[in-house]
């Protein structure tokens, strides 16, 4: 036994060295064929690092143990196939080929050399990422320290501390272009472009513009227009510390002290902080995403202990309709979530009759507000939103490969995206300008406000979309579908290249990518101005802004923070944690697992390519993931060991 162990070392041996070299291939940018060797990228060093590391560790410690099983090289293989597809494909994405129109890194699979060097890439990433989950594997769950967390009190106080320097600076807060949009359309301000005022949409849920608005007229009514800016942002602050301090005790419980504090250090860095004292949407629908998740755990918990309540579901039932009504696309999740509890209660034969009539209180309550919402003639989203995957996907076939298409499935796609605006406006990272080529377009505003008010008055565009526009969408659709059935290679090409700081984790977080820190204090054109905004005004100075700007960047170079905040860290985790529950074979575990799959995947399907703003909600889920199933790997090994 000992020989054989001996010769796998030495196996192991060659394996990792040839590996070690691997890592270092590249993909450069210009297109590169010949230099695509390099030791001076750190991440890449740092990995060649960690081989050379654990194959010493291996050696010495004889542990068989730390060999990947089959699942690890899935795992390994899976996650290989998201790095290196989307640094070959986002490669030579520079000069005239800025829009990624030319996918120019597939000459890195073309020709035998530079086949072979990106295979022996992705064998060696693959080798690398079995070697990390065969290690998580083993240690995962390992030992949890099981002091009581501090009193719920303590870890709100502190968490209010350590937001405290971005309360003051920003002082009374800072209000983002989608909620100054949200406050023109409560308050019905003009649009003297259109002759019309601000209509009700839904672009931006009309739950939290009308929660926005009210608060803001209480607290106006009470002194001032920062009076009623400061209500906001005092309402955000209270419900996004009560909830984070929720998730940082359920942590500290279930997986101790340690992994508490590092919870308590995240949610208290400005990641959060400057979302809190910032008027928007997503300041909220990321606290809420944790407070889901807890109120999702706590109904498995209960059914798996057979002990579901009503009070766990009455709590469900709150928690998912308020969620649901912070982003358009968050009901689906909602709706998918409470069938698999469902089913997970028919299976223990406990609570079918609390849950169905759950489903039915949460149906019931969505279609309620979308009957409110019809009644008060607030107009959907524009259906554009929803389709800027597709919409890349059909126009670069368009651009790249026309004679695909027939001259009636070409008449389809022009009556909804011009064709001949299609390569000025095409865009693999950013799909904003595709999707104000659609026939209509609830945005007022942004960086093409001109044409878009340009093709109102023309009559081009509608604000509200036309039963003829939704029949003209139908069957860009069916063209989309046609082509996706001729060209799945090239979709898939497309939808990685799209999503490609979401799929690797070397890109970073880059000023454009986090640009959810609004700290530069914008002033915003007369479209997004509400009459009161001559009124708003903040105390800090330039000068402040700028300390406070360097200060934040400094708090996020921290390692601790930056990988929190990398946009590719919740796919990467998700893949990680499904590995865990695959070696442990608890198939049930997997239903928890499957919000947040959904979390990852709708942001895959998101506009604008490496966006922080998307990736956050799911970023506040992911430790709660992990002290979930951390702790039942823990009970599982103190079982069998008795």
């Amino acid at each position: 036994m000992l020989g054989k162990l001996k010769d796998r070392r030495v196996w192991l041996g060659v394996i990792l060295s040839v590996t070690s070299l691997g890592l270092m291939v590249q993909y450069p940018t210009p297109i590169d064929v010949n230099n695509r060797v390099d030791y001076s990228n750190w991440f890449q060093v740092i990995a060649a690092l960690a081989v050379i590391g654990w194959g010493a560790y291996i050696f010495r410690s004889n542990d068989e143990e730390l060999f990947p099983q089959i699942w690890d090289y899935v795992v390994g293989v899976i996650l290989a196939s998201f790095y290196v597809s989307s640094l070959l494909l986002s490669a030579g994405q520079d000069g005239s080929n800025t829009n990624g129109l030319v996918l120019a890194g597939v000459a890195y699979v073309k020709g035998p050399i530079s086949f072979l060097l990106t295979l022996l890439s992705f064998l060696s990433w693959a080798i690398l990422l079995a070697f990390i989950m065969r290690t998580i594997t083993v240690y995962f769950g390992w030992k949890v320290d099981h002091n009581n967390p501090p009193k719920f009190w303590k870890i709100a106080l502190s968490l209010l501390v350590l937001w405290l320097i971005v309360i003051v600076v920003f002082f009374p807060g800072q209000i983002s272009f989608d909620a100054m949009r949200q406050f023109c359309e409560y308050e019905g301000q003009k649009i003297p472009d259109l002759g019309i005022t601000y209509p009700h949409t839904n672009h931006h849920p009309y739950f939290v513009t009308l929660l926005f608005g009210h608060l803001f007229e209480i607290g106006k009514s009470i002194h001032s227009v920062n009076t009623g800016v400061f209500t906001v942002v005092i309402f955000q602050i209270v419900v996004t510390v009560l909830i984070y301090s929720c998730v940082v005790s359920y942590v500290w419980e279930k997986m101790g002290r340690i992994p508490g504090l590092i919870t308590l250090i995240i949610f208290g860095s400005p990641i959060f902080s400057t979302y809190a004292v910032t008027i928007d949407k997503s300041s909220i629908y990321y606290s809420l995403c944790g407070l889901f998740y807890l109120a999702f755990i706590n109904v498995f918990e209960a059914i798996n202990n057979k002990e579901l309540g009503t009070k766990q579901c009455l709590n469900f039932f709150l928690v998912s309709f308020i969620f649901s009504e912070f982003r358009n696309d968050l009901k689906y999740i909602v709706l998918i979530s409470v069938l698999l509890l469902l089913g997970f209660a028919l299976y223990h034969h406990l609570g079918r009759l609390k849950l169905v009539i759950t489903i039915v209180a949460v149906l019931v309550s969505i279609l309620g507000w979308n009957t409110y919402l019809n009644k008060e003639k607030v107009i959907p989203s524009a259906t554009g939103e929803a389709l800027t995957i597709p919409t890349r996907q059909l126009s670069y076939i368009y651009l790249t490969d026309r004679s695909s298409l027939s001259r009636q499935q070409v008449q389809v796609i022009n009556r909804v995206t011009p064709v001949t605006a299609l390569l000025e406006n095409y865009n693999v990272n950013e799909a904003d300008n595709l999707k104000n080529l659609y026939p209509s377009n609830t945005f007022l505003g942004g960086v093409q406000w001109d044409t878009v008010v340009k093709k109102i008055k023309e009559s081009k565009i509608t604000i509200d979309t036309t039963p003829k526009e939704k029949q003209l969408i139908k069957a860009y659709l069916k063209v989309w579908l046609e082509q996706g059935l001729k060209h799945p290679l090239k979709y898939l090409a497309v939808y990685i290249a799209a999503n490609s700081h979401y799929f690797n984790p070397t890109f970073g977080v880059t000023s454009t990518s986090y640009n959810g820190l609004f700290v530069n204090n914008i002033r915003f054109g007369e479209i997004v101005q509400p009459t009161w905004y001559g009124q708003y005004h903040s105390y800090a100075g330039r000068h402040e802004y700028k300390l406070a700007d360097a200060f934040i960047s400094l708090y996020l170079g921290f390692p601790l923070i930056s990988i929190f905040a990398n946009v590719a860290v919740p796919l990467y985790v998700t893949i990680f944690l499904l590995g865990v529950i695959l070696a442990r074979k608890k198939w049930q575990w997997l239903i928890v697992m499957v919000p947040l799959v959904l979390m990852v995947a709708l942001y895959t399907l998101t506009p604008v390519n490496g966006y922080s703003r998307y990736t956050i909600g799911a970023s506040v889920v992911v430790p709660i993931v992990v002290s979930f199933l951390w702790d039942k790997v823990y009970q599982l090994r103190r079982k069998i060991n008795g």
